[in-house]
């Protein structure tokens, strides 16, 4: 019987360890709880094992390059605004721009909900949430 993976008529060859081997062994089984000769889980595909990490990351694929955040943050609030503020990047639907001077921070903030409704329009709904203001 060639095709029978267990043949009871052969003996069983085993690798020999030495009592040095077999202890360590020992103690990393009683220390990880799993036996040294355990069976080791099917191996996974990376795609598989990245869609994990990414899910668990809670990380977005949708980052935009820094020119098309410009040009979509010109068309949202217009030229004067866009000279004044600049959209540094889009995270976790929180849109950050950097305002050059405080008394156009204060203006901004009172139209906060405005812009925040025009760069839905024009990044989507589910990418800005909440607009972050910092002077510099």
């Amino acid at each position: 019987m060639p095709d029978d993976p267990i043949d009871p008529q052969r003996p069983v060859r085993r690798r020999y360890i030495s009592p040095g081997q077999r202890n360590r062994n020992q103690a990393l089984a009683d220390w990880f709880g799993v036996s040294p000769l355990a069976p080791l889980a099917p191996p996974k595909s990376m795609e598989k094992i990245l869609n994990e990490l990414i899910s668990r990351l809670d990380i977005r694929l949708n980052d935009f390059e820094e020119a098309e955040l410009r040009r979509g943050w010109k068309r949202a609030v217009g030229d004067y605004i866009s000279q004044q503020a600049s959209l540094v990047s889009i995270s976790r639907g929180t849109a950050f721009v950097h305002v050059l001077q405080p008394a156009a921070r204060y203006h901004l903030l009172h139209c906060q909900k405005a812009l925040i409704e025009k760069l839905q329009q024009e990044f989507g709904k589910d990418v800005v949430q909440r607009i972050q203001f910092r002077i510099g």
